[in-house]
C-alpha cells in the first residue's frame, strides 16, 4: 500500500514584535484591480499583517512568506506597511475541508475537489469542480499510471488571501509528478502548476464531460498557418471528433502565440448555461512546453472533452560534458468553471492579462518600477497576434521604434512595455525549451524593447535595464549562430535577416547601450559563413539555395559580396550545425562544391537532411531547388538523397535531425559521413508544393530506420567525381529510391548507368538490381530550373546505395570491387554500416596503389556545435528532438546561468 501523508495547516501569527516596515507597489497598468494577491518582502519579520493607509489588509503567512489582498487603482504607487503587531480580523471567502477521501477547496465563486489518499489506486490530481451550490462537474482519472510509491497532500496555505496546496506523486523508477494548486477569493477558476519527469506513456487527464451534459466546445487557434489569417477569438464548435486535422484532438493547449492552426489557449465543454475547460498561462512557468502541451480531446461518443496532461522524460540529467541539466518538465495553467456567458472572447483575455501576464504580483517582484513617475503604460497580449505576431505590423512598429531610439526621451511607458516583451510569460524563452518558432522571429519581437530600453539612458537604474538588453541580445545570438564555423540555425535566406536586424539594432543603439553586437563573435562569424558558404555561379558567387533561401530577380538566391575574402585560400570544411562543403579548386573556372546538409540546424530547412547540392565548373549540376515557398519543395525525393514510402503512403518523410559523424580531407580525395534517423513516415504530395505544416497522416515503423551518408570527392581524375555510399536499415521492408535533380533536359538509362545529356552520368554500383523512374520538375522561381529527376528504388529492411557520378558523358572506367567501387586508378571501399565494433575503417580511399584518404571511426559523440537549441515548432514537424541533440545544445552557457529573474523566473517550490 503506498503512502499516504495528509496535512491541513494554517501559519498563525508569532508573538515577535519587529519595527514596521514600508514596501513599495506600483499599479502600472490602466485598469483598476481588485483583490490582488501580493507576496509581501517582509524581511526579517515572522509575523504580523500588512497595512496600506490606515486600513488592515487581509494577510497570511505561507511558507514563512507574507501575502496580503490589495485593492490598487490604476497608474497607482502606495506602499504596504509590514506591521508585526497588525493582525487582520476580517472575513474570507476561503475554507478547506476534508470529506473522507476528498479535501475540498472552497471560495465565493468555485470548490474544487482533490484526492486526500491513494487507497484505492492512483488518484487523479482534480477530482471534480462544482459552481457555486451547484453539482460537482468532471472527473479526473490515470492513462496508463506508472506504479505508484507514496502520495502526499499538504495545505501549505490557508488563510484570507489564498489556499495552496502541494501534492506529490512518487511512482516507480523515480518517475515524479509534484503539483501546486491555488484557489483565490473572486477567481472561477483554480492554478495549476506541475513539476514532473514522466515517461510520455503516461498522462493524467481530467475529463471536463463527465457528470454532466455538454453539448458543444469551445476553443481558440493561435493562427492559421504561415501567412495565413485566422479567427483567434473564442470559437463554437461541437463535441464530434474529426473538426480538426488532427481528429480526436480538437486543438493543443499552450501558452504562447505561434503560426499553427493546431495550438490555442483554451479549449472547455459547454452546455447552453455552463462551460469547464482549461486556459494555459504563464509561458514563463513551463519547461519543454511543445512536448507538454496540453491535448483538448474529443471522444467517438460526442458527449465530452477531456484534457490530457501527458508525461515528459527527456532521460537527461547531465549533458554531454557532464554539467547538470534540467530534469523536470513544467506546466502552469487554470482549470476554470463558469457560466459560458463568461468565456467569451473579451472576458477570458481580460482574464489572461488581469492575473498572468500583467499579473501585479509577478510584475512588482520581477520588473524595475521606480525612477519614472507613473503614466499611461501598456501590455502587450501574448495570446492576440496583432500585438505578438513579429511580422508585418510589428516590423512597421519597429521602424518607429528605432527611430526613436537612444534619443533619451523614453518615459515609464517604455519602460514598463519593454520589460514585458523580455518577460517570458510573453513569447517564451530558449532556455525553457520554448521553440522561438523562426529563430528570426526572436530576433525581429526583440528589437523594440530593446529600441524603447535605450531611450531609458537618464534612468537611475539604467545599468540594470541596459543589462536586461545585453542578456536578451547575447540568448538572440547564441541561438541563431553557431560557433565555430557561424552557420545559423536557419537556412542562409533567413540568417542573412537576422544579421540585418542586427545591424539595425547596434546601428541605432550601441552609443546609449554601451556595447555594441556588430562587434560580438556570432555575429562575425554569422557574416563570414554567408560569404564561406557561398556556391559559385558563373563569375559570380551566391547564397546557398537551400531551405526557405528566397531567390532574388532572374538570378537566383541573392549575390554575396567577398569582401576581403579569397576564395581560392578555402579548402573543404566542416560548419557545425550545418553540415559540410567540399571543395576542389575554389575561386577558380574549375572550381567544384558540394554542400551537404547534414548538420541538425533545422530552421527554414525542409526534407534536405543528409541532401546535396552539386556545382561543377561555377555551374549547378545536382541542385536543391532555388524555389523557396513559391512553391515549397519540401518533399525529400525532391532532394539528392534517399527518400522512404510503402505502398499505401509511396511519397514520405522520414524527417528527423542530422549529423555529421567524420570528415576527412586530403589533396587527392576528401570523405564526410553523416546520419539520420525516424521512427515513422509522414505522407507527402508527390509533387511541390508541400501542404505547410502536415504533421498528421504518419506511418509508425515500430523501431528507428536509420540513413546513413558518405560522400566521397575524387579531386585527382580529369573532372571531379562524386562516389556516395547511402545505408539504411529499419525494422520494416520500405520502398526505399535514390533520387538525384539534375539540370537538364532529358535522361537515358542503359541497366545501371544513366545518362542527363553531356551533364552527367551516373553508374549504379549497389544493388545490382533496381527499378528505375523519372521525376523530372521545373519551375520558374528566380529565373527558373528544369531538372531531370533520377529514382533507382528497391523494397528492403535494410542495404546499400553505392553511386557515382561523373560530371559528363565520358567517364573513366568504373567497376565494382568488394566493398566498394573503382574509378580509374582510384579504389573507394565502404565499411558495413551500423556495426558496433567495425573492424575496418568507415571509408577508404586508395590512389595509384596508396592511401589517399582514410576515415576510420564514426564519432556519435562528435559536436555539432555550440550553438543554443532550437525546438520545431509549426511548420517544423521533424519529430522529437533526439536526446543526443538536446544533451549538446540545452546547456547554458556561464554567462546564463545566473540571469536576472525577469529572464529566467521559473519558481522553484
Amino acid at each position: 500500500m503506498s503512502r499516504v501523508l495528509c496535512t491541513l495547516w494554517v501559519l498563525g501569527s508569532m508573538l515577535v514584535s519587529l519595527a514596521a516596515q514600508d514596501v513599495p507597489i506600483v499599479n502600472p497598468t490602466n485598469n483598476d484591480y481588485t483583490q490582488v494577491p501580493l507576496r509581501i518582502d517582509a524581511g526579517a519579520a515572522q509575523a504580523g499583517a500588512g497595512v496600506m493607509g490606515d486600513t488592515v489588509l487581509p494577510s497570511q503567512w505561507e511558507a514563512g512568506q507574507l501575502w496580503v489582498l490589495a485593492d490598487l487603482e490604476k497608474q497607482v504607487r502606495t506602499q504596504i506597511r509590514v506591521d508585526a503587531d497588525a493582525q487582520y480580523s476580517g472575513d474570507t471567502a476561503l475554507a478547506v475541508h476534508q470529506d473522507g477521501a476528498w479535501i475540498e477547496l472552497h471560495n465565493d465563486r468555485i470548490a474544487v475537489r482533490i484526492p486526500a489518499t491513494a487507497d484505492h489506486g492512483v488518484p487523479a490530481p482534480i477530482a471534480a469542480l462544482r459552481h457555486g451550490d451547484g453539482p460537482w462537474m468532471g472527473a479526473g482519472s490515470w492513462r496508463n499510471p506508472p506504479d505508484l510509491e507514496a502520495y502526499q497532500v499538504q495545505v501549505v496555505g490557508s488563510g484570507p488571501v489564498q489556499i495552496t496546496v502541494h501534492q506529490d506523486y512518487h511512482f516507480a523508477d523515480g518517475q515524479r509528478l509534484r503539483l501546486r494548486l491555488r484557489l483565490r477569493p473572486g477567481r472561477d477558476f483554480v492554478e495549476i502548476e506541475e513539476r514532473f519527469d514522466l515517461a510520455p506513456e503516461h498522462a493524467w487527464v481530467f475529463d471536463a464531460g463527465a457528470d454532466w451534459t455538454p453539448d458543444a466546445s469551445l476553443y481558440t487557434q493561435h493562427g492559421g498557418g504561415a501567412g495565413q489569417p485566422m479567427n483567434t477569438n473564442v470559437q463554437t464548435g461541437s463535441l464530434e471528433p474529426g473538426q480538426a486535422r488532427m481528429a480526436q484532438e480538437l486543438v493543443f493547449l499552450l501558452p504562447r502565440w505561434s503560426q499553427s492552426m493546431d495550438d490555442g489557449w483554451l479549449a472547455a465543454a459547454a452546455d447552453e448555461a455552463m462551460a469547464l475547460g482549461a486556459i494555459t498561462v504563464r509561458a514563463g512557468q513551463w519547461m519543454w512546453p511543445h512536448e507538454g502541451k496540453i491535448a483538448a480531446e474529443l471522444a467517438d461518443s460526442a458527449d465530452t472533452l477531456r484534457l490530457v496532461m501527458p508525461g515528459i522524460n527527456r532521460g537527461l540529467t547531465t549533458d554531454d560534458q557532464g554539467a547538470s541539466l534540467p530534469s523536470l518538465a513544467a506546466r502552469m495553467w487554470w482549470l476554470r468553471l463558469a457560466p459560458r456567458d463568461d468565456w467569451d472572447t473579451d472576458t477570458a483575455r481580460r482574464l489572461v492579462m488581469r492575473h498572468a501576464m500583467a499579473d501585479l504580483n509577478k510584475v512588482n517582484r520581477l520588473y524595475i518600477l521606480d525612477g519614472f513617475d507613473e503614466g499611461r503604460s501598456g501590455f502587450p497580449h501574448p495570446f492576440r497576434g496583432d500585438q505578438v505576431n513579429p511580422t508585418g505590423f510589428w516590423r512597421q512598429q519597429a521602424r518607429q521604434d528605432r527611430n526613436r531610439a537612444g534619443d533619451g526621451k523614453g518615459g515609464f511607458g517604455d519602460l514598463v512595455w519593454a520589460q514585458a516583451v523580455l518577460d517570458p510569460d510573453y513569447y517564451g524563452t530558449p532556455w525553457y525549451g520554448w521553440s522561438m518558432q523562426n529563430p528570426n522571429f526572436w530576433s525581429d519581437v526583440l528589437q523594440r524593447p530593446v529600441f524603447r530600453l535605450s531611450r531609458l539612458v537618464d534612468h537611475p537604474r539604467f545599468d540594470e535595464l541596459r543589462e536586461l538588453a545585453r542578456l536578451a541580445m547575447k540568448m538572440d545570438m547564441h541561438h541563431s549562430i553557431t560557433l565555430p564555423g557561424g552557420a545559423g540555425q536557419e537556412c542562409p535566406g533567413y540568417q542573412a535577416h537576422a544579421h540585418s536586424i542586427w545591424e539595425r539594432i547596434a546601428e541605432r543603439t550601441h552609443e546609449a547601450l554601451g556595447f555594441d553586437i556588430r562587434q560580438w563573435e556570432r555575429h562575425q562569424a554569422g557574416q563570414d559563413f554567408l560569404i564561406r558558404s557561398s556556391q559559385p555561379r558563373g563569375s559570380r558567387r551566391h547564397m546557398l539555395p537551400t531551405g526557405d533561401t528566397h531567390p532574388r530577380g532572374d538570378s537566383g538566391p541573392p549575390r554575396i559580396s567577398l569582401g576581403d575574402h579569397d576564395p581560392r585560400e578555402w579548402t573543404s570544411e566542416e560548419f557545425p550545425g550545418f553540415g559540410v562543403i567540399l571543395r576542389n579548386r575554389p575561386g577558380t573556372d574549375d572550381e567544384t562544391f558540394v554542400a551537404i546538409k547534414a548538420g541538425p540546424n533545422r530552421g527554414h530547412y525542409h526534407g534536405d537532411q543528409l541532401a546535396l547540392h552539386w556545382v561543377d565548373r561555377r555551374q549547378p549540376l545536382m541542385v536543391d531547388h532555388h524555389v523557396s515557398y513559391n512553391p515549397r519543395a519540401g518533399q525529400e525525393h525532391m532532394h539528392n538523397r534517399l527518400s522512404f514510402g510503402t505502398e499505401d503512403m509511396p511519397w514520405a518523410v522520414i524527417d528527423g535531425h542530422e549529423r555529421v559523424l567524420g570528415l576527412a580531407t586530403s589533396e587527392a580525395a576528401d570523405v564526410m559521413v553523416g546520419e539520420v534517423a525516424s521512427t515513422r513516415l509522414r505522407r507527402m504530395p508527390k509533387l511541390p508544393p508541400e501542404e505547410w505544416d502536415q504533421r498528421w497522416d504518419t506511418h509508425e515503423l515500430g523501431g528507428s530506420l536509420r540513413y546513413q551518408r558518405a560522400v566521397v570527392l575524387l579531386k585527382g581524375l580529369e573532372r571531379d567525381v562524386l562516389v556516395l555510399c547511402d545505408s539504411w536499415q529499419g525494422p520494416q521492408a520500405l520502398q526505399t529510391t535514390w533520387n538525384g535533380h539534375v539540370i537538364g533536359e532529358d535522361a537515358s538509362v542503359d541497366g545501371a548507368v544513366a545518362q542527363v545529356g553531356d551533364r552527367l552520368t551516373a553508374v549504379r554500383i549497389a544493388p545490382e538490381e533496381a527499378s528505375f523512374s523519372r521525376l523530372d520538375w521545373s519551375h520558374d522561381r528566380g529565373g527558373g530550373e528544369n531538372t531531370v529527376g533520377l529514382r533507382w528504388s528497391v523494397e528492403a529492411e535494410a542495404g546499400r546505395f553505392i553511386t557515382v557520378l561523373w560530371p559528363g558523358d565520358d567517364p573513366p572506367d568504373i567497376s565494382a570491387i568488394e566493398g566498394g567501387v573503382r574509378i580509374g586508378d582510384y579504389a573507394v571501399t565502404f565499411a558495413p554500416a551500423f556495426a558496433d565494433n567495425p573492424d575496418q575503417p568507415a571509408v577508404r580511399v586508395e590512389h595509384g596503389g596508396s592511401e589517399a584518404v582514410v576515415l576510420n571511426q564514426l564519432d556519435y559523440q562528435r559536436s555539432q556545435g555550440d550553438i543554443g537549441i532550437f525546438v520545431p515548432d509549426a511548420g517544423y514537424p521533424f519529430g522529437p528532438i533526439p536526446a543526443w541533440l538536446a544533451s549538446q545544445r540545452l546547456q547554458r552557457p556561464d554567462w546564463a546561468k545566473d540571469l536576472p529573474e525577469l529572464l529566467d523566473p521559473m519558481e522553484q517550490w
